[in-house]
């Protein structure tokens, strides 16, 4: 040992190092130093035989090394390394050896933490007594083609971290794959090959443990696995329809993009599904989930195929669970209470839809659903936004809730563009939007409301005729662009308020016939067309 602020002693060069009876390297033993008495920069070979442990960096950033029995970090020179009797592979043991292709260290029982990452020539590793692997072992190895491990049961996270070239893994007594342990980080420069793997025992699956893997198109025997983390399989687009019998549970986005799967999946035990599951899942003809009760935001949308769906007891669907699953062509879900927003949204096919049940719709559940004609949903209880807007071929609707709706909810039938009647009984207040591009409305009367919302009647040009005779205050736009209105009648006695801009167009009120309660507060005192500094085509008495 040498104090740091001494004068290093003149350094002898180190060419070989045999010696046959160590057992133990310690931490920094060997590392190229000039505070050391020995040179390593110009170490061809070392032999040690019986070593069964290797320190920290013991030989770090030796380069010359050519032929070596150890393992060193940051050795870029060693083409191949044999160590016999190493039981123990320590924390970034042979880290860095870049120049690396075959390491022969038969009786190893442990590889720590990353242990082997970044050894870029390895191309092949088999730890026949190997019974745990650290965390990024083998990460960054991207000339890795197989790896045998028959002892090993337990993997650390990232194992395999942008193994590009791995096409061969024997794990037969891993139960559980790691989070990240085939994961391809650097998915815009490394391409995986791996195309099967086996997974005979394995019950759980981490996170991103496959993300990536577009290679990837069987998986042997996934029957035990019972779980399955977010972005297990994230996009991995050649992966054939795996066994989903005894999956109950699994992470967001864990089967996304999965482009393989075909025809129908059967989920007999899933009961708690993660955000987005199979979204993008294109060629899916058929789900069948007899236990799930509640699904998951996006679970299905984008699974253009999708045509029929088998979820006996399911009570709630999630905001767009089937967003543009276009192979759908009807909704018969019985046990359904809730609906979410979007739900069903560009669903383009569906032309009939049995809901008996559903107590709560949230807004564009059926939004661009064109074929739909007639709803029916007789135990609904609370809206949440606009429930129908969207629905373009709507011409009539069985809803009793709203026959005492009171408040309604914006956007309730935007762009209901089939719709010639609405009928609103107990409405008082009318939310922005609620009756926005109504293109087939020609006349609505409603008899309780007080305030229109902004933009609430605007955009449907061929409304002729609105009967408001209690409302008192309407909002911005609210008759922006109907250009065929010609009756607007408003019988409130006191005070009526507009909005700067509630006509947007002196066209409009020119060309329509305005009455005003006569008892009124409202009616002009004098004779003539003005009224709120708008000039009318005529000024009448309301009459109910």
């Amino acid at each position: 040992m040498y104090d740091a602020g001494s004068r290093a002693p003149k350094q002898t060069k180190l060419e070989e190092l045999n010696a046959p009876e160590v057992t133990s390297v310690g931490v920094n033993a060997f590392r190229n130093s000039v505070l050391t008495a020995v040179n390593n920069s110009s170490l061809r070979t070392v032999h040690l035989p019986k070593v069964q442990t290797i320190g920290e960096r013991a030989f770090s950033d030796l380069w010359t090394l050519e032929e070596a029995g150890s393992a060193f970090f940051y050795c870029g020179g060693p083409t191949s390394i044999s160590l016999p009797k190493l039981k123990t592979a320590g924390e970034s043991c042979f880290a860095y050896s870049t120049k690396l292709t075959q390491i022969d260290i038969p009786n190893v029982e442990k590889l720590e933490k990353m242990a082997m990452y970044a050894c870029n020539g390895l191309l092949s590793f088999s730890g026949e007594k190997v019974e745990s692997v650290g965390a990024q072992c083998f990460e960054r190895c991207y000339a890795l083609k197989e790896v045998s491990f028959p002892a090993a049961t337990a993997f650390g996270s990232g194992c395999f971290i942008d193994c590009e070239s791995l096409t061969k893994v024997n794990i037969p007594l891993c139960t559980a794959i790691s989070d990240k342990m085939f994961f391809i980080a650097q998915a815009s420069v490394c391409t995986s090959t791996l195309k099967t793997i086996d997974l005979s025992n394995i019950t759980t699956i981490g996170t991103s443990a496959f993300e990536g893997c577009k290679a990837l198109e069987d998986v042997v025997d996934f029957s035990k696995v019972t779980t399955v983390g977010a972005r297990a399989f994230y996009e991995c687009i050649t992966l054939r329809t795996v066994d989903l019998s005894n999956v109950t549970a699994t992470g967001d986005y864990a089967f996304f993009r999965c482009w393989g799967f075909t025809g129908e999946l059967n989920m007999p035990k899933l009961t708690a599904p993660g955000k987005y599951l199979f979204r993008e899942c294109k060629n899916i003809t058929k789900v069948s989930a007899p236990v799930l009760e509640n699904m998951s935001l996006y679970m299905f949308a984008e699974c253009t195929a999708l045509a029929d769906i088998d979820m006996p007891v399911l009570k709630k669907v999630e905001n767009f669970s089937f967003n543009k699953c276009e192979g759908l062509t009807k909704v018969d879900m019985p046990t359904v209470e809730t609906i979410i927003a979007g739900g069903f949204s560009g669903c383009v096919n569906i032309a009939t839809v049995n809901l008996p049940n559903v107590k709560s719709i949230g807004g564009t559940v059926f939004n661009n659903c064109s074929l739909i004609t007639s709803i029916s949903l007789p135990a609904l209880q609370t809206f949440t936004g606009g429930a129908f807007s969207g629905m373009t071929g709507l011409t009539s609707y069985d809803v009793p809730l709203l026959g005492t709706l009171e408040t309604v909810p914006s956007s309730l039938f935007q762009n209901c563009k089939s719709l010639t009647a609405i009928d609103l009984p107990a409405a008082k207040d009318l939310g922005m939007n609620a009756i926005r591009g109504c293109d087939a409305l020609e006349s609505i009367s409603l008899p309780n409301v007080e305030k229109v919302g902004n933009f609430c009647f605007s955009e449907n040009p061929k409304l002729k005729e609105v009967d408001l005779p209690k409302a008192t205050s309407l909002g911005t736009k609210a008759f922006d662009k109907c250009t065929a209105l010609t009756t607007l009648k408003l019988g409130a006695t006191t005070a009526i308020t507009l909005a700067n801009d509630t006509f947007t167009s002196a066209d409009v009120p020119a060309a329509c016939n305005l009455f005003l309660n006569a008892a009124g507060v409202e009616y002009p005192t004098a004779a003539g067309q003005q009224w709120k500094n708008l000039t009318w085509k005529s000024i009448a008495s309301y009459i109910p």
